[in-house]
Order: structure tokens, then C-alpha cells, then sequence
């Protein structure tokens, strides 16, 4: 026997007719089964169809608990908005009630400590240039014939203590001059001689005179009249200072210096 021209014998032959009807048997069933779907399905239905009950799963109901929480919360929300809306008009009102705050006082400065005052030199010769006498203005004839020579004191050398003689008119007077730092000049009289020998002026009224520095030279005026001290210089150790000495009635002295 041939099966699709495939030369069959013996068992094979019944196994292989086996197999077709089996085959054969299984189409049938599948149309018959796959035919009746087709028909109910594409089959309208009618009110007097009996429909096959469907199982219908039932929706989960919410929880009473799940309920009540969220009722609670917008409540509670609810109540939080409404006390806000209605606290911030006390607290804007609370604001323009209150006092306006003070400024705060300033801290007091702290004090500043003085400045030490600077100490006080003492002023060259003050304490150490003895009484002056007659003969310490020997080389004043040395001035008047330009023969007294030296080098030129500069101004901070002016300042301190001299003996000084001042000659007017006949008269000789021995004193003592002081110069200070701001070219104040005071004058204390000593002794004086008219001509007819020397009489003690110690104690008596010093002639002050406000004074003003230039050049190795200071100038002065009081309610005696004007100084000028206008040369300064050194020799051989020993300062000497030459000057004039001018009252109110124009009349003037000449005045000799000299230290130590």
C-alpha cells in the first residue's frame, strides 16, 4: 500500500491508518466545537434567554475607620485656617498698639587717658652761672672795634640762662637774661651803677618781654619796651650774645651777654 507515494507494509501500515483516523477524528471534534461557539456567540439574545449567571466580584467597601480619619483631618485643617485668619488681625492690631521701642543708649565713650606732659629740661646754665661782676664784660671794647671773632650759636643754643650787663647813658646795670624755648626773654636786675659805685637790685621788678626766634637771633616786646638780641656766637669755649635795648621814650641801651 501507498501513502503519498510512500510504499507501506505490515504494522506500519496499520499505525500510519491509526494515526490518520486519529487526526480525522480530532478535526471533526474541533469544527463541531468551534461551530457551536460561533453560533451562540454571533446569536442575539432575548429576555427569554436564560443567561448563565455571572459572577460578579463585589467593590470593596471603603473602610469606616479609613472614613472617620479623613473626616477628622479636613476638620482639623478647617480649624487650623480659620484660627489663622482670625489671629492675624490681633496680632497686626497688637503691633500698632505697642509702644514704639527706644533706641538704645549710646555706649559712653571710654575715657581716654591725658596725655603725659612732656618733662620739663632744664634750661642750660640755670642753676650753675654764678652772679655776674664787672669784669666778666672785659672784651666788650672787642665788639665795639669788631675784633671779638667766633662761630654763630644756632637757636635751640640761645635758649637758658646769661649774665648781662646793659649800658645807657652813663649808667651800668648787671643782670641776669633768660631766654626760653618759645623765645620769651626775662630780665632780673642785679646790681646798678650810676657812677658812683654798685648798689644791690636783687629782688626787684624782672623786665618780661615776649619773644620770637629768627635766625641766630630773638626779638622781644613787653611793657618796657622792645629787645633785640640779633648776634650770637662762640669763642674759645665762652658764648657771647650782643644786642639793643629800646624803652618807650626811644631811648636805648646796648646790651653785652656772656656764659659761662
Amino acid at each position: 500500500m501507498r501513502i503519498l507515494g510512500i510504499p507501506v507494509r505490515g504494522k506500519a501500515m496499520w499505525i500510519v491508518l491509526a494515526v490518520i483516523a486519529a487526526a480525522v477524528i480530532g478535526l471533526v471534534i474541533y469544527a463541531k466545537l468551534g461551530g457551536e461557539k460561533e453560533t451562540v456567540e454571533d446569536r442575539p439574545q432575548t429576555f427569554t434567554q436564560r443567561a448563565e449567571p455571572q459572577s460578579v466580584e463585589p467593590e470593596p467597601e471603603e473602610s469606616t475607620s479609613a472614613i472617620d480619619f479623613a473626616a477628622r483631618a479636613e476638620e482639623k485643617l478647617r480649624q487650623e485656617q480659620s484660627g489663622q485668619e482670625a489671629g492675624a488681625e490681633p496680632e497686626a492690631d497688637q503691633t500698632s498698639e505697642s509702644e514704639p521701642e527706644s533706641e538704645p543708649e549710646p555706649e559712653p565713650e571710654p575715657e581716654s587717658e591725658p596725655e603725659p606732659e612732656p618733662e620739663s629740661v632744664p634750661l642750660p646754665y640755670i642753676d650753675s652761672l654764678g652772679v655776674p661782676a664787672a669784669e666778666d664784660f672785659a672784651w666788650i671794647p672787642d665788639v665795639q672795634t669788631g675784633d671779638l671773632t667766633g662761630s654763630f650759636l644756632g637757636n635751640d643754643e640761645l635758649i637758658g640762662k646769661w649774665k648781662g650787663e646793659i649800658i645807657y647813658d652813663g649808667i651800668w646795670e648787671l643782670v641776669y637774661v633768660t631766654i626760653d624755648t618759645s623765645g620769651s626773654i626775662t630780665i632780673e636786675p642785679y646790681q646798678i651803677n650810676y657812677g658812683d659805685g654798685w648798689e644791690d637790685e636783687t629782688g626787684g621788678e624782672p623786665y618780661l618781654f615776649d619773644g620770637t626766634f629768627d635766625i641766630s637771633s630773638v626779638y622781644g616786646s613787653g611793657s618796657y619796651g622792645s629787645i633785640s638780641l640779633y648776634t650770637f656766637l662762640e669763642s674759645y669755649g665762652t658764648q657771647y650774645g650782643v644786642g639793643t635795648f629800646s624803652v618807650h621814650d626811644e631811648s636805648s641801651a646796648d646790651v653785652y651777654m656772656v656764659r659761662p
